[in-house]
């Protein structure tokens, strides 16, 4: 494997594993927002749907800007974003 495509590779697995990660804690998420399990679990399938739906249209976006810059700048969102979520 191309040492670019294993960086990328587990770069990915490293920002998109806390989705999977949710479901085993379902019950904690739902208890800390003061919803039920199922409304928790359909946040947990809208992340998914927007990441099934934007990784396409990023990747297409992304064709002419190099690996490393784009996982960078993906890393720099993903900080920003929890950095910014309230808790």
């Amino acid at each position: 494997m191309p040492h670019g495509l294993s960086f990328s590779a587990r770069g990915a697995l490293a920002f998109y594993a806390d989705d999977y990660v949710g479901a085993g804690v379902m019950p904690e998420i739902a208890h800390d927002l003061d919803v039920s399990a199922a409304t928790a679990g359909q946040l947990v399938t809208a992340f998914s749907l927007t990441i099934a739906i934007a990784s396409p249209i990023i990747a297409i976006g992304a064709g002419r800007i190099t690996g490393r810059a784009v996982l960078i700048a993906a890393a720099a969102v993903f900080t920003l974003a929890n950095a910014l979520a309230p808790g």
